[in-house]
């Protein structure tokens, strides 16, 4: 059974935001109050749930004596509170958000005067913007269409330059979304090895029918990276982050600099280029400019997957600086555990094999992928010591075969043949003799490529 909606919230909270939580919802109820009191239980024991049972016994810990039923009742009503703040707190970090909302209700009060004033502020506030940001070309063209389509008494002045605004608004906002999704779409066919023509189709005709703009041609260099593997279009790019041309923090510039980041690695993998340089910088531009941060939190994918980038170039000790610095960071509800997998991807990138196994031999991980990385680490670490340690090898291949065979509704079809190819090309070099050849190529997908190429001859 999985954990309360309440819980799962509450989990995914620092500090100062479950005080913000209980704050508002003592908005709804007084402080002695039942259901207060549950919340306030909930949020100290949050980190320790992780079970339908841990939650009953949080039940019993409360001060409030009160049926299951009646529990769970409380916490949904509790949940409903969160939403509210979730919402009010989503407005309350919009730029224009909360402007629109306002501007509405001016204009169905009838404060067209207050309504004109507040347009005038935030199209001022836009127009002075001169970094890309598509949420501030949508709200631009939101606040004019609200100004236009109400009983607003400004739509009879006619002002032509006005509706000229709101259509480049509007056109920049939606032709330049088209191609990011074409972009989204032409990266998930080849992560899944399914093409999408007809749906690209549809997406190239419409961005045809939209007059090109300065962002919407550097977007489509964009999506030639991701199509084509341009490299010199992905150099291109690099130079509009690093010289600030989109308004960081934005969704656009998350969307376009992790992209670019990603690519610059996997291109390197590939053989396509290398400039390790422009890997590092664009690495550091990242964590610098929080491109892989939400609300100050790493996940703990992002946390893994970054430390897969440190490691491969900065070498054991930087990236072991890395991990103590930003692990206090990681969204997790177990820090040792994903430190300690993270100091065992260290160690792998590094060639220091027989230290993984301290890092890896233990259950109590986060989350079921930190648990299928922490068994492929293990089974690589024993692969390679296996001439000294026989029998740990031979454990920890079973091990590996039982758990992915145990697992395999959990993992795609892809990643879960990628790991049995990974172990069943360990297996195949293992059995083989000198006159023997392993051809890696033979193996597709395959987990860890690029260590069975360096490793496997």
């Amino acid at each position: 059974m999985s954990l309360p909606k309440l819980i799962s919230v509450c989990q995914a909270l620092d500090a100062k935001q479950c005080t913000s939580l209980k704050k508002f919802t003592l908005m709804h109820v007084g402080k002695t109050s039942d259901l207060y009191l549950i919340l306030d239980c909930v949020i100290k024991e949050r980190n320790k749930l992780k079970s339908a049972k841990d939650v009953e016994e949080v039940a019993q810990k409360c001060e409030v004596k009160c049926s299951h039923k009646t529990f769970m009742n409380s916490l949904s009503q509790l949940n409903l509170y969160a939403e509210d703040w979730i919402a009010l707190s989503q407005l309350n970090e919009n730029k224009y958000e909360k402007d629109l909302l306002i501007q509405q209700w001016y204009n169905k009060n009838g404060l067209y005067n207050l309504s004109d004033q507040l347009v005038t502020k935030v199209k001022k506030t836009i127009d002075a913007e001169k970094k890309w940001d598509l949420a501030e070309s949508q709200y631009k063209a939101e606040l004019l269409f609200e100004h236009f389509f109400s009983n607003n008494p400004v739509k009879y002045q006619f002002d032509v330059k006005q509706y000229e605004d709101m259509i480049q608004s509007f056109d920049q906002y939606v032709s330049s979304m088209y191609i990011l999704i074409m972009t989204e779409l032409c990266g998930l066919e080849q992560v899944a090895n399914k093409k999408l023509p007809e749906l690209k189709s549809t997406l190239e005709a419409k961005i045809s029918m939209f007059p090109p703009t300065e962002l919407s041609e550097n977007l489509l260099k964009l999506y030639n990276v991701i199509d084509t593997s341009n490299f010199e279009l992905l150099k291109e790019l690099k130079s509009l982050l690093l010289s600030n041309r989109f308004n960081v923090g934005s969704k656009l510039h998350y969307i376009v600099a992790s992209n670019i980041i990603n690519k610059s690695i996997n291109f390197w993998a590939k053989g396509l280029h290398k400039e390790v340089k422009l890997v590092q910088e664009l690495t550091e531009y990242g964590i610098d400019n929080n491109v892989f941060f939400s609300y100050g939190k790493l996940s703990v994918v992002t946390f893994h997957s970054l430390l897969n980038k440190i490691s491969a170039f900065y070498g054991y000790q930087k990236s072991e600086a890395f991990i103590n610095q930003y692990i206090e960071k990681v969204n997790t509800t177990n820090l040792i555990a994903t430190k300690e997998l993270a100091m065992a991807q260290n160690c792998f990138h590094n060639k220091n094999y027989k230290d993984i196994f301290k890092y890896t031999r233990r259950g109590d991980f986060d989350n079921f992928v930190q648990k299928t990385v922490a068994q492929g680490l293990h089974l690589i670490a024993c692969f390679m010591e296996r001439n000294i340690d026989r029998e740990n090898y031979q454990n920890a291949l079973q091990s590996s075969i039982l758990f992915f065979k145990r697992n395999k509704s959990k993992l795609s079809t892809n990643l879960l043949d990628s790991y049995n190819n990974l172990i069943q090309l360990l297996k195949d070099y293992d059995k083989a003799t000198d006159n023997d050849k392993i051809n890696v190529d033979n193996y597709k997908p395959l987990m860890y490529r690029n260590w069975c190429n360096e490793n496997i001859k």
